[in-house]
């Protein structure tokens, strides 16, 4: 994590001087954040917390919801794996009939 940015490793370093043995749990949960979404909304978000001083992982999850919010398609799209297409279970489904779901047979 700290290698994303210098304000993530600040942030890090502001979370393990916090008094408290929780602080290491929060950290496994801020690196599971991390991977939860993408890296620069993350920095976005830890950079808010960490101008704030803000140590709770909900209040960080609040902030990158705010950031995105706030910023309407300035963030990447995220990647897709265009191999999807190849693997047998999607071609497999591929050729399906969709079922008409707004009509229902009672």
């Amino acid at each position: 994590m700290r290698a994303l940015a210098p304000t993530v490793s600040a942030y890090v370093d502001f979370l393990l001087a916090t008094p408290g043995h929780l602080r290491h749990q929060t950290l496994r949960r801020l690196w599971a954040l991390s991977q939860r979404m993408s890296p620069e909304l993350f920095v976005r978000a830890v950079e808010r917390a960490h101008r704030y001083r803000l140590p709770e992982l909900k209040t960080l999850e609040r902030l990158a919801h705010l950031v995105v919010q706030a910023t309407p398609g300035q963030l990447p799209l995220p990647a897709i794996d265009e191999s999807f297409r190849d693997r047998p279970a999607y071609q497999d489904g591929a050729l399906t009939e969709t079922p008409n779901l707004t009509a229902y047979d009672d």
